[in-house]
């Protein structure tokens, strides 16, 4: 009989619920910022979406602009709502004080909770100004038509939008409907532009660090050697004798060198002696030990259950796996970058953040201001993945502005995004499975150890990870259910405390587990010596219809076959209970290095409302996969990570992405995520056609 753990025998004995409601009300350290998970309900709504004086329409974006351009999709939905073109809608990215909390912009979330809540605010604010226009033209409301430029009756009168607007104010619906209409109509469905395409092409400023503010210095942080390492001694002489730097600065542990322009803060950092103290060195080794999943087995049964059933352990097992997978960097082209102004009591800070309410609140609790004296003004961002969803740069920013008196902009290094950024955590996984006389899955038994994803050192205290030891990481978890049918399934994890900061990247838990899950599924067709896409098509349930489809879809795209010296993998997914997908892969090697030649991908997330943005992002989600398993893993020694650079830390160029099929499924299913979908399938169906390819399922991610 396994051992008994403490977590399992306070899951078991009622205690878990019971003793994290103790630790967090009790008092045990304050509660730091926390993400905004608030649903916009109500009048709320109403003000995202306004007729402006001058005759047009307004959407203000509840989702922070991170390279999905969600905010062009949920245009969409506001001009088929009004029955204008989308040529009518400005998109506004606002500040906190603009609109009320809304959620964090995480999950692939952003069309699928946002878009009835706009189709709802367009139906409002047309019912509003269809009322008006029926008044002033002496006509009933549903005679008429709106048109760009306001609305018709049969007889060809026209009232203007800015007619109906006035001088005033601008204008917005007062009671929101229950719910509205989102279907195909002239703009959802259709590729619209991205508002910001011309301001890109032409290099206008769109990101935190293109702005300028009168007065306005630029600041780096010197990082100490070690985490944790405090300043004891400095010597900034060298520093300042460099024309436009102006010295160094000192704000508690924070450390920074100031320049009236950036291109000095490089010399001045390396002319700048910082004496630091303290600091422990990184036990690597032990870190391995504590993610061992066989050494945990052995320890007897892991904490958490996923699938808690019963397997047959005492029967062998045809199919045995083991798969590591490393660290790994969200290694967005953007660092991190905040502009940071205080006036008259009041904090004012310009930066690209996936929640700008979580970014006031900090801001707010670290200077003991009220939340209507910090204003967040969310900036378009070079790529997010989860990385930005804490406030770190800002509060650097906001500290040193504090302390010069004068606007700052202070952009964290690569070298910074590598040390104090927080990562995709490690996992170890042991896969077994074996099937009945039939050719079904009779056992499936997936136990793997990671650090945490969401209950993170990253972003809680330490009192608040004790508490949250006490049950499953949400996070480590999503993913690991298969979608196959079988007699007796166990999955079950032990998520693991590390001494690095670790958290949520693309997907979370679902592309390391998708890996897995898939390895199992293919390896168990080739040791029954089936095909592996027919294979699974066998051991769906029923319910998964659309996930078939999506296999049977890619089939008929693969007809054709792997090319002599190439072979095919596939892997397939269920994301989040909602969005489906299946990717195919074809590689090969040239003079020994592995390369990916070709990928497929079909792709069903319910209502597509703009193709090209969601085709845009599968393209890199099957992108990221390359890099998964052919390049990308963030090592680690006594002083911290090795890579500094992108020289140490291999993503993929151009050169390394193949041709790309993506075909998306037509359905009238609602809107679902599809930012993340494919990222649990891609890196999949590359391991498994290496697997196909080299005869042997790779046991360590990436291969090279």
């Amino acid at each position: 009989m396994s051992a008994l753990s403490r977590r399992h025998f306070l899951r078991r004995t009622g205690w878990v619920a019971v003793g994290t409601t103790v630790f967090v009300t009790t008092g045990c350290g304050g509660l730091p910022a926390l993400p905004t998970r608030n649903d916009s309900v109500g009048s709320e709504i109403l003000g995202w979406l306004q007729l402006t004086p001058e005759g047009r329409f307004r959407l203000f974006d509840p989702r922070a602009e991170i390279g999905q351009d969600a905010g062009t999709g949920l245009l969409q939905i506001a001009a088929d709502g009004l029955g204008v073109s989308p040529a009518m809608v400005d998109l506004v990215r606002p500040d906190t004080d603009a609109i009320a909390p809304v959620r964090s912009t995480v999950g692939s979330e952003s069309i699928a909770l946002f878009a009835p809540l706009v189709a709802r605010a367009g139906a409002a604010l047309e019912a509003t100004l269809r009322s008006r226009a029926a008044e002033r033209l002496s006509a009933e409301g549903s005679t008429l038509r709106a048109t760009d430029q306001g609305y018709v009756v049969p007889g060809g009168a026209l009232v203007t939008f800015a007619a109906l607007a006035g001088d005033g104010e601008a204008i917005r619906a007062r009671a929101i409907p229950d719910a509205a209409t989102l279907q195909r109509g002239p703009s959802v469905g259709a590729p619209v532009q991205s508002k910001d395409l011309d301001a890109i092409l032409h290099a206008r400023p769109l990101y935190a660090g293109d702005l300028r503010l009168p007065g306005m210095v630029h600041a780096r942080v010197l990082r100490p050697p070690r985490r944790d390492a405090r300043p004891v001694a400095m010597d900034d002489s060298a520093a300042r004798a460099l024309p436009g730097c102006l010295g160094t600065v000192e704000d508690g542990d924070l450390v920074c060198v100031l320049g009236e322009r950036s291109g000095v803060l490089a010399a001045a950092v390396a002319n700048t002696r910082v004496t630091w103290e303290g600091g422990a060195a990184l036990d690597v080794d032990a870190m391995r030990r504590d993610l061992d999943i066989d050494r945990r087995l052995a320890a007897g049964d892991l904490e958490h259950g996923v699938v808690s059933g019963r397997v047959e352990e005492d029967v062998p097992w045809p199919v045995d796996l083991r798969l590591s997978i490393p660290f790994a960097a969200h290694a967005f082209l953007e660092p991190r970058v905040a502009v940071a102004r205080w006036q008259d009591g009041r904090l004012d800070v310009w930066t690209g953040t996936q929640d700008a309410f979580l970014v006031r609140s900090a801001l707010a609790k670290a200077f003991d201001l009220a939340a209507q004296d910090v204003s967040v003004r969310p900036q378009r961002t070079g790529g997010a993945f989860g990385g930005r969803t804490l406030c770190t740069v800002e509060l650097e920013a906001a500290r040193i502005a504090r302390r010069v008196g004068r606007p700052v902009r202070l952009q964290w290094t690569r070298e910074d995004e590598f040390t104090l950024g927080f990562h995709r955590p490690p996992s170890e996984h042991r896969l077994r499975a074996r099937l009945d006389a039939s050719g079904r899955i009779s056992d499936w038994w997936h136990a793997f150890t990671s650090g945490h994803v969401l209950f993170t050192s990253a972003a809680m205290p330490g009192w608040m990870q004790t508490a949250t030891s006490l049950v499953p990481d949400p996070g480590v978890a999503r993913g690991a259910a298969p979608p196959y049918a079988a007699d007796r399934t166990r999955v079950e994890f032990q998520d693991v405390r590390l001494p690095v900061p670790t958290g949520p990247w693309r997907g979370l838990g679902a592309a390391p587990n998708g890996c897995a899950v898939e390895l199992l599924v293919d390896a168990l067709a080739r040791a029954a010596g089936r095909d592996p896409l027919r294979f699974r098509l066998d051991q769906l349930p029923p319910e998964h219809d659309r996930l078939r489809h999506c296999l049977a879809r890619l089939g008929a795209l693969t007809e054709a076959g792997a090319r002599t010296g190439h072979a095919i993998g596939h892997g397939c997914a269920i994301y989040k209970e909602q969005s489906f997908v299946a990717v195919a892969a074809e590689v090969t090697r040239e003079a020994g290095r592995p390369r990916v030649t070709r990928l497929w991908c079909v792709h069903d997330c319910g209502l597509v409302v703009n193709p090209d943005r969601v085709r845009a992002q599968i393209e890199g989600n099957l992108t990221w996969g390359i890099g998964t398993v052919l390049s990308e893993a963030l090592a680690f020694d006594a002083d911290g990570p090795s890579a500094q650079q992108f020289d140490r830390y291999a993503i993929p160029r151009f050169s390394d992405v193949p041709p790309l099929t993506v075909e998306l499924v037509e359905s009238q299913a609602p809107p679902s995520g599809a930012a993340e979908t494919a990222i649990a399938a891609a890196p999949a169906a590359i391991l498994n056609a290496f697997a196909a390819l080299d005869g042997a399922a790779p046991r360590t991610l990436p291969i090279t």
